[in-house]
């Protein structure tokens, strides 16, 4: 994986009015992006939510230079936790409706591990804790299996009740991957015209229908754990690194999944803004102090 990474001299767009694609600014809940805000103990969420991750566990995170700028390196039980109360958190938006929208972005890069473990990218447990709705989601690894999944489910204890996972082709551990992992519900059958396929994966540009294990059950958590990234159940093992997590409430438009695997720093571009004087169409001559000149228009082009 190769991209141009942004402009440190001309800083970076956090907000859609300085970004030069402001429409993927829309319905954007987390932004967990230590290649751009950098790594440490805490890193800010640059969605409009605005709810800082802080550090959860033993102190075994370590920076890690990704394709696209510093990353986190997740080791023993460290996660990175939102800090807000379970309740409260914006990415918890998933309902039991068929009409639920999510869509997941991450740079990572994962270990294998010869028995069954998982590696958390991102996770959001739901709104209440204990009800059947409304549903919860993980973006995670299963280091066994090698394979990058999405998990949606839905009864008080997952521990107990099979839930849907969606599952990538097998990865090549210590790799650096970009994924796009959209859940459209019955959504799907307006986007491809396929009923019965209801996420979408994008892996390193390329695009893949998951194999599906399980049956969509909306599922929520056995625990209330915020929206976690790294740790899970009290431990992470083997290591895993992350140095980008988006989360929106939409299902992405192909054509803005195209320009994330182009840029996967796309929405944090700025805006070009080029001054200049150009001479005025038909623009008359005017006349100062004996001299003549001609009119000029101000133009601003982004």
């Amino acid at each position: 994986m190769s991209f141009r990474l942004v402009n440190q001299s001309t800083a970076f767009a956090f907000n859609p009015g300085d970004s030069a694609h402001a429409r993927l600014w829309h319905k954007h809940k987390v932004g967990f992006n230590p290649c751009v805000s950098g790594t440490g103990t805490n890193i800010v969420d640059l969605s409009p939510s605005k709810y800082a991750f802080a550090r959860t566990g033993a102190a075994g995170t370590s920076v890690v230079v990704s394709p696209i700028g510093p990353g986190t390196v997740y080791a023993a039980n460290t996660g990175h936790r939102q800090t807000a109360a379970s309740w409260g958190l914006p990415c918890k938006f998933m309902t039991t409706a068929n009409e639920d929208e999510l869509t997941v972005q991450a740079v990572f890069k994962f270990n294998h591990s010869a028995v069954a473990k998982e590696s958390v990218i991102f996770e959001s447990d739901t709104r209440t804790l204990g009800a059947n709705v409304p549903r919860g989601y993980k973006l995670m690894v299963d280091n066994n299996a090698d394979k990058v999944q999405l998990m949606c489910a839905n009864t008080p204890d997952e521990l107990l009740t099979f839930p849907c996972y969606y599952k990538s082709v097998a990865l090549t551990p210590g790799q650096w991957y970009h994924v796009v992992f959209s859940f459209g519900g019955f959504l799907g059958q307006s986007i491809e015209d396929d009923a019965t396929t209801f996420a979408y994966l994008w892996l390193d540009g390329v695009r893949a229908y998951p194999t599906i294990v399980g049956t969509e059950q909306n599922v929520t958590h056995v625990a209330s754990k915020h929206a976690t990234i790294g740790a899970t159940f009290g431990s992470t093992a083997p290591d895993i690194s992350v140095a980008q997590v988006n989360v929106w409430n939409r299902f992405l438009r192909v054509g803005e999944i195209a320009l994330l695997h182009r840029d996967p720093l796309a929405m944090f571009r700025r805006r070009r803004l080029v001054l200049g004087m150009v001479p005025a169409a038909g623009g008359r001559l005017i006349s100062i102090g004996g001299t003549a000149l001609r009119g000029t228009n101000l133009r601003v082009a982004g």
